[in-house]
């Protein structure tokens, strides 16, 4: 009798070693992903994970990962190379991931996933999920997985702000104000478009069909109407729209990035006074008063703006805002590159033509000039619009 229940005793002891021993290996790690932030999924996202070994050995070991859409299916695959895991916890972030040196295929036939994070590296909207197991490398087993659910939305285009739509202005030169398009890792331009609205085109008519009155592209999200755009004529009625871009010049956000069309009638502010001073009249009196060219003796190119400078506007020489000054009242508004090929510091004449007597004062800089905190008149512009070029003893390809 002692003999059997010694039997028995050496069989349950036998038992429970091997169920400590040889219990699966799955028991033995586990893994979490780590949550991207909100609204945001980068393929990198794959791998930010922490692995704890709970055994006292270490174990060889890889990862295999997918990532799927719950429309489009699976995305990606991917698979890291092998490596130890000791005892204790191993954490994999962004600053380690080459330890993990992952190998990623991009499997669905939809490119638009692979173009996306080729291009701005993160994931387009959608609903994810995130999988990814642990593989012994001896056996091939699993010994763990983990998955997790991400939501991408698609950033929302401008949302305009000013001027208000339908309504009336009369300042020659208006702030334009959206609130911006707002996506994580990608720097966002914005497209300004401007047209004449003509009869009874509705204002989206009018900004697909008519050719631009003025537009820009700029990283900001406020523009002012610059005196080297075409003058707004009174009682005429505009419309305006804001695309969000990125650096290549693809679209950001839903509707292609296009934001509301909105619109707006200029009315000329009553009473308001008539420039005496034609843009010509100007003309002539910086290059046959001021430049003077039979007495030139270098080079030099002049510029001048399409429409007076307003009282109010201010300005300075490029990169020395602490020399900012005031316009204190409406003048016809020039400058005179005297180094037209240096690329540095270099004489500039700032010219200031009174648009009611034609009187004119001449002011020296170093740089070109910044009015209303936007640089006038370089590269681009200049080709863009050479009506602002004025004159020029070389030639602009």
């Amino acid at each position: 009798m002692k003999r059997n229940k010694l039997l028995i005793l050496t069989e349950m002891v036998f038992i429970i070693l091997l169920l400590v021993f040889c219990r699966p290996a799955a028991a033995q790690v586990n893994i979490t992903i780590q949550h991207p932030p909100y609204n945001q999924l980068k393929i990198e996202d794959m791998w930010k994970i922490t692995l704890i070994n709970t055994s006292s050995t270490t174990l060889t070991v890889n990862l295999k990962g997918t990532l799927t859409e719950a429309q489009a299916g699976l995305i990606a695959t991917g698979e890291s190379r092998i490596f130890e895991l000791p005892p204790g916890r191993k954490v994999f972030t962004g600053a380690n991931n080459q330890e993990l040196d992952p190998d990623i295929t991009y499997v669905n036939k939809d490119s638009r996933y692979k173009e996306s994070v080729t291009r701005t590296g993160g994931l387009p909207a959608g609903e994810y999920e995130i999988c990814l197991y642990v593989i012994e490398n001896t056996s091939g087993d699993q010994l763990v997985f983990d998955c997790i659910q991400q939501s991408v939305l698609l950033a929302a285009p401008p949302t305009l702000i000013s001027p208000e739509d339908g309504g009336e202005i009369s300042l020659k030169h208006p702030d334009f104000i959206w609130l911006p398009t707002v996506v994580f890792a990608l720097r966002v331009n914005y497209i300004f478009k401007m047209v004449e609205r003509f009869g009874n085109q509705s204002v989206q008519e009018a900004i697909e069909k008519n050719s631009a009155y003025y537009i820009t592209t700029l990283n900001n999200t406020m523009v002012t109407y610059p005196i080297s755009a075409p003058e707004l004529i009174d009682g005429k009625e505009y419309v305006w729209r804001v695309q969000s871009v990125d650096e290549d010049g693809n679209p950001v956000g839903s509707n292609n990035g296009y934001s509301e069309v909105w619109s707006f009638i200029y009315k000329k502010e009553a009473g308001a006074s008539e420039y005496k001073i034609t843009r010509q009249e100007a003309i002539d009196i910086i290059i046959k008063k001021v430049i003077v060219p039979p007495t030139l003796d270098h080079d030099a190119t002049a510029f001048l703006g399409m429409t007076p400078m307003d009282s109010g506007m201010v300005y300075y020489p490029y990169s020395h805002n602490d020399l900012e000054k005031r316009i204190e009242k409406p003048v016809w508004f020039g400058w005179i590159n005297d180094a037209p090929q240096a690329f540095f510091s270099h004489s500039t004449r700032y010219v200031f033509i009174d648009a009611a007597t034609g009187s004119y004062i001449i002011e020296t800089y170093d740089w070109w000039p910044v009015v209303n905190g936007e640089s006038l008149w370089m590269n681009e512009e200049e080709i863009s619009n050479p009506d602002l070029l004025i004159y020029s003893t070389i030639h602009y390809k």
